[in-house]
């Protein structure tokens, strides 16, 4: 075995960031996603200036390695080769977060260009080069991110090209308006960062238990590996790979409903609930025992996750009848993994039963507010109130978890519980009822993108300036046909484009007057469901 795979060593970041591109280190599928899912922008800026000011950023340890893990395909913007019989070995298990930050902004500089994906992060960075003088200004100030596509300034350098010379030379050589000290601190900020060394450290083991609680142990501090990670690895072998059977079993039975979007560690509360209910485990599925859970998986991993999976796209399919298609719209994660857990571990017998409870089991804990403070009692509670509500019960249980007074919504934020309760409101207005038509569909599968503001001068706070605009709907044709509805001028086919989004012929006025009727439209459906519901509707 070579020195260095027993000592660690020193080594400058390009080149860690070519032995990546280049498939000579993996980033292996058990580790959480790289910098486009983790990490903040902030933190991507905070690392290029600890580089550039030559801060410790901390050691990349590497797992060296005979036994075959699978490995990500992409890191940053990059496909990564497949090592051909290359043995042992070398897998990135810290540091990733790091890697992947360099690799993406610093790695078009090192790499045939044609190695590049679609960009997976919707950002570019640059260093700002103006008033080189200044030397009080923070240096994290001029490391600025910019939007894929966007134009830079004159005097700011696509850190793209930082390191590589020659493409340095050529964009300072169409620049002839650049000062001699911009010249300058563009040279520095490409030797600082070709220059910067990192410490590696590597783990030479074909034992994974080892591997694993040695990333346990590193990794107390700072973006811990999380559970879904951790698990994966912990149940890895030649023959199961956690991820993949995921991966696999959502494309089969969810994709095809729109449903793919899934939180991987939504899965394993589901496979850990249901053994739970069963009586195989008793983990909670809110305070998993990482160890149990992979003991169960090692053991009977594929049918766990197929189970779980297909309990999932029944819920799914279910939940169309309230009008949610997709996972953005859900007002709570738990609303998918408490009726998962409950029709795959007790296999409810009568459909329309089942139906009618989880109807009134999903309103119920939308506007009840059921899920604010979530804890292991509290899914406890729901899970049982779902049970009685199916068997023609009051849920009795989970009385307790339920906010009796609803108010109306006053401001619009998409993550909100609330106010996915409104946009599930305003596409009962919209499609008449009727929960498979487009107005449903929509925010499912664009989140936010599907809202837009009716008028140009509207405020997001003001959520009834806003609607969900259907497919083969332009928005601009709708605020025209809004100011002549105000003008008194309607053309033949407005009061038709109109009802898509949810304005009645009969309402008239100026366009804020037309939205607030549309806003007590809305109000009243909402009260009279809250009152269905046993609840109070307080003004």
């Amino acid at each position: 075995m070579p020195y260095y795979e027993r000592q660690p060593y020193i080594q400058p970041a390009y080149q860690l960031i070519q032995e990546v591109i280049q498939g000579e280190i993996g980033v292996p599928r058990f580790q959480r996603k790289g910098t486009e899912v983790t990490w903040r922008p902030e933190q991507r800026g905070d690392l290029l200036d600890s580089i550039y000011r030559g801060f410790p950023v901390g050691t990349i340890l590497l797992w060296s390695t005979t036994k075959a893990f699978a490995t990500y395909a992409n890191v940053g913007r990059y496909t990564i080769p497949k090592p051909e019989g290359q043995r042992p070995l070398r897998l990135l298990l810290d540091g990733h977060q790091r890697v992947s930050t360099l690799v993406y902004i610093l790695g078009p500089a090192l790499e045939d260009p044609s190695y590049e994906l679609d960009d997976p992060i919707d950002e570019q960075w640059a260093f700002d080069l103006s008033d080189p003088e200044d030397h009080d200004k923070p240096s994290r100030e001029r490391f600025v991110r910019f939007a894929t596509g966007e134009t830079l300034p004159e005097d700011t350098l696509p850190l793209s090209i930082a390191l590589d010379r020659i493409k340095l030379n050529e964009w300072l050589r169409d620049r002839p308006n650049l000062s001699r000290d911009a010249i300058k601190m563009a040279d520095a900020v490409r030797d600082r960062l070709r220059e910067y060394s990192i410490p590696i450290a590597v783990l030479a083991t074909d034992n994974l238990s080892e591997a694993v609680e040695s990333f346990r142990r590193i990794n107390s501090s700072g973006t811990p590996m999380s559970d879904e990670n951790m698990v994966a690895a912990l149940v890895y072998s030649d023959h199961f790979d956690l991820l993949e059977s995921i991966d696999s079993a959502i494309s089969e039975h969810l994709e095809p409903i729109g449903w793919s979007d899934i939180n991987t560690l939504d899965v394993l509360r589901i496979i850990a609930g249901q053994l739970r209910e069963r009586g195989e485990n008793n983990q909670h599925p809110l305070k998993m025992d990482i160890d149990a859970l992979a003991r169960a998986l090692q053991s009977d991993g594929p049918r766990l996750v197929e189970d779980a999976v297909r309990s999932m796209s029944r819920t799914a399919k279910l939940l169309r009848e309230v009008g949610v298609y997709g996972p953005k719209m859900l007002p709570y994660s738990y609303q998918l993994i408490i009726p998962s857990v409950y029709i795959g571990a007790c296999n409810p017998a009568s459909p329309h039963d089942l139906s009618k409870g989880l109807q009134r089991w999903f309103w119920l804990t939308t506007y009840g507010s059921v899920f604010r403070g979530a804890s292991s009692s509290n899914y406890d509670r729901s899970l049982e109130g779902l049970k009685e509500l199916v068997t023609g019960a009051e849920p009795a249980t989970m009385a307790r978890d339920i906010s009796r007074r609803v108010t109306p919504n006053t401001k619009f934020d998409f993550r909100a519980a609330r106010s996915k309760a409104s946009v599930l409101a305003m596409a009962r207005l919209q499609d008449e009822g009727d929960p498979e038509q487009p107005a449903h569909k929509a925010p499912a599968h664009a989140g936010t993108h599907a809202l837009n503001l009716l008028t140009p001068s509207g405020r997001r706070s003001n959520w009834h300036h806003l609607a969900i605009i259907p497919p083969g709907v332009d928005l601009k044709q709708v605020r025209d046909a809004l100011d002549r509805r105000a003008d008194d001028t309607p053309d033949p086919d407005d009061d038709d484009l109109l009802r898509r989004v949810g304005v009645l012929p009969h309402w008239t006025g100026a366009v804020h007057d037309i939205l607030e009727q549309r806003r007590r439209h809305i109000e009243d459906e909402e009260r009279q469901l809250v009152k269905d519901l046993g609840l109070q509707w307080a003004n």
